[in-house]
């Protein structure tokens, strides 16, 4: 045993496993730091605003809420104003609010207001309020429902509820919250109507305010969503002062941050891992196989059988921590630039995936080097699995085949079957197949269902397994026959 871990340790402290786990670190850094780069280079965070107006005694107070895309509190934000020809700069307090009153006895008044200089040529991006007196306005509640992004996530949604008084120094309202369930796709009523939608919260209307509204009923499928709407009263007379839509529940680790990594790691990492696999199977095992030198390391109690596995469990070993480091690397800039992180189900899909792709590709040359003698030989071989695996198989191997061969037709399902065949034949594709379970999206764009074309967790399963054991122990045991 002492011997094995010392050939194991030697295997693992040697200069091109130091290199291959240097470089896999160093280009998850890089794409991670390019990623952060682009999402932040030139661009703001998205700010809005929702606004309001409070009348009492001759006096308009006009109120203004700005917000970024988490539904935060956007403070120190100049606001530019004009009304009646008079144009004045507004800042926003630590809460987010920009206020301005206004002395008049007009029945009505109109406040513009933008994030841009106002000038007597703005036509656009300005915000207009339409503002009238008592007895002129029927509302005694004004309110606004604003779809916003769950601060840490990219594409998981909630609500911001604006509210406000229309007048001052009257008895405080409330208004009422009701929700229900819609169809993402095809035709479906938009459940906005207080009889057929479930009661949320009611709010208590005395000043201007913000509360979030994060409505997540249970057993929601993917292709649902929720419907808000407000309402003025808790019973069959109130009227919908406002309503929106959103999707609560996407699943960000799957659909969004999955995603995102497996079509950026596996466009760079699906050349990386052959050649590196390759080749480090071939400095590690294949040349001193070749050359003779792994016999004369072969003494009693170390067997062929030992150092087989000792420098498959030492390639393999390296390269895939390499890649779990680099994995946890990228995530930190994803993090940074997107608010989200891989969950851990997906980010061990990610790996496995990359460990089946390296033991494939290690076995493989362990295997070859039981029957090629020569250095040259078992080099020449590695590179060509990696030009035929890595580089040719999904670019031109496989659509000339399904075009010329089987005559299949790009775009169907049969089309999309047979890719997904080959992909399985390919050690390099089994990256594409996880890919295709986690996001499932045809070669068209179109969302459809990978169960249908055999892509299951099972399936996965099995085709990694046969991927990773297969070459190994066909290595194994014809080592330890064959010389």
């Amino acid at each position: 045993m002492r011997d094995f871990i010392y050939d194991l340790r030697r295997t693992l402290s040697g200069k091109f496993t130091i290199i291959s786990i240097i470089f896999i670190i160093v280009v998850s850094a890089g794409i991670g730091y390019a990623l952060t780069a682009a999402g932040s280079s030139g661009t703001q965070p998205t700010i809005h605003t929702n606004s309001s107006y409070t009348y009492s005694n001759g006096t308009y107070n006009v109120a203004i809420f700005a917000f970024n895309e988490n539904g935060q509190a956007a403070s120190s934000l100049e606001i530019y104003a004009q009304y009646n020809n008079t144009y004045v700069n507004l800042t926003t307090d630590s809460s987010g609010f920009a206020h301005y009153t206004i002395k008049s006895d007009a029945l009505e008044l109109i406040f513009n207001y933008s994030l841009n200089p106002i000038t007597s040529s703005s036509v656009g991006f300005v915000h207009y309020i339409y503002m009238v007196g008592k007895y002129f306005n029927g509302n005694s509640v004004q309110a606004t429902l604003t779809t916003i992004t769950k601060p840490g996530t990219t594409n998981s949604h909630e609500l911001l509820l604006y509210y406000s008084p229309t007048y001052l120094n009257e008895t405080s309202n409330k208004i009422y919250i009701y929700y229900g369930i819609y169809n993402l796709t095809g035709r479906s009523t938009l459940p906005i109507s207080m009889q057929n939608s479930t009661f949320y919260t009611e709010v208590t209307v005395s000043k201007v305010g913000t509360q979030l509204i994060d409505i997540n009923p249970t057993n929601l499928s993917a292709t649902q969503g929720v419907a808000v709407t407000v309402f003025s009263a808790n019973n069959s007379t109130g009227y919908g002062i406002t309503s929106a839509q959103y999707i609560p529940q996407n699943i960000i680790s799957k659909i969004g941050v999955a995603t995102l990594v497996f079509n950026v790691f596996a466009a760079l990492f699906g050349l990386i891992i052959p050649i590196l696999a390759s080749l480090s199977a071939y400095f590690y095992f294949g040349k001193d196989k070749a050359s003779g030198v792994l016999e004369s390391v072969i003494t009693r109690p170390v067997t062929k059988g030992r150092i087989i596995l000792s420098r498959y469990i030492a390639n393999v070993g390296s390269m895939i921590v390499a890649f779990a480091i680099g994995t946890a690397v990228f995530n930190i800039f994803l993090y940074r630039a997107t608010g989200s992180t891989l969950s851990l189900d997906y980010a061990g899909s990610l790996i496995w995936s990359y460990f089946v792709e390296i033991a494939a590709f290690t076995g493989i040359i362990f295997l070859v080097s039981q029957y090629v003698k020569s250095q040259g030989g078992i080099l020449g071989i590695a590179i060509a699995l990696f030009l035929i695996f890595g580089v040719m198989w999904s670019t031109v191997i496989t659509p000339l085949l399904l075009t010329y061969v089987f005559h299949a037709i790009s775009g169907t399902n049969t089309y999309q079957q047979l890719t997904i065949y080959f992909d399985v034949l390919n050690p390099a594709g089994y990256s594409s197949l996880m890919a295709f379970f986690i996001s499932p999206i045809s070669l068209t764009g179109a969302s459809i269902d990978a169960a249908k074309f055999g892509v299951t967790r099972l399936s996965l399963t099995v085709v990694g397994l046969l991927w990773f054991l297969v070459p190994i122990i066909l290595a194994f045991v014809i080592g330890r026959r064959r010389d």
